[in-house]
């Protein structure tokens, strides 16, 4: 009850300051995720979830209120599930993921209810009372971004032992389907990004990449390290180029000044 409670005021905090207080990464899983696992006891889980979360949503943007999924709520469910209950942390992450989607549907019903305040909002400000006025605006905002936090003590506080329950009456196959599906899930999530950002003049590092990793077994950090310092080369590379242009720019403008000042003599 009190970790269900704990993980519900996570995601209440990190929304509010995400939403409210303008904050980028307190929505990122990598954040998250070590955020959750740290109050709940097990930082390692909550690395290791954040990290794989995050490899899947990578090449995910929310634009506005065009909004796919609502991945804060995926990460404080996928980490909790598994510290709380013990199940694999792949078959936590998979579940989160499809979980993410109560959160999504839960900030359909924050917008529903910040819609319905804002004519009470406007006959507040009608009266000319800052205060009152400023005291139901930032209440309505914290009330307004409670209701995933509520479906998340429910589902923890209620649902933890029966979820428990539940998964280990699972037949062998199922799990093992969930810790399938996990594995190929970042892969989807990189293609996504992939998609994006694909040139044909950068193929080459692709199956460089693929090269490296398939056949001559180099581990993730290496080829990090690697792609690094292509991606420097490539950089004081360009660096160069844009001297040399600008270089050649300037002598340009300073024959044609010459020119124009000879003729106009």
């Amino acid at each position: 009850m009190l970790q269900a409670l704990i993980v519900a005021l996570i995601y209440w905090a990190l929304i509010l300051l995400y939403r409210f207080g303008a904050n980028g990464m307190a929505d990122r899983p990598i954040f998250v995720g070590p955020v959750v696992g740290f109050v709940l006891g097990d930082i390692t889980t909550g690395v290791l979830i954040g990290a794989s979360l995050e490899v899947i949503y990578l090449g995910v943007v929310n634009v506005g209120g065009a909004t796919s999924t609502d991945t804060l709520y995926a990460t404080c469910m996928a980490v909790a599930l598994s510290i709380m209950t013990g199940i694999p942390q792949e078959a936590a992450i998979t579940l989160g993921i499809a979980l993410g989607y109560i959160g999504l549907l839960m900030l359909q019903v924050t917008r529903i209810f910040f819609a319905f305040m804002c004519p009470i909002l406007d006959k507040i400000a009608e009266e000319g009372n800052s205060k009152k006025y400023s005291f139901a605006y930032l209440g309505h905002i914290i009330v307004g971004y409670g209701f995933g936090a509520v479906t998340i003590f429910i589902a923890l506080a209620a649902g933890a032992d029966a979820t428990q329950a539940f998964i280990s009456s699972l037949p062998p196959f199922v799990m093992g389907g969930l810790q399938t599906a996990a594995g190929l899930l970042p892969a989807l999530g990189l293609g996504i990004l992939l998609s994006m950002l694909w040139d044909n003049k950068k193929a080459i590092y692709f199956i460089l990449g693929f090269i490296l990793v398939v056949y001559l077994n180099i581990p993730t950090l290496a080829l990090a390290v690697i792609g690094t310092f292509l991606m420097l080369t490539d950089f004081y590379k360009n660096q160069e180029l844009y001297s040399i242009r600008k270089l050649a720019t300037s002598k340009s403008a300073e024959v044609r000044t010459e020119e124009e000042d000879f003729f106009n003599e």
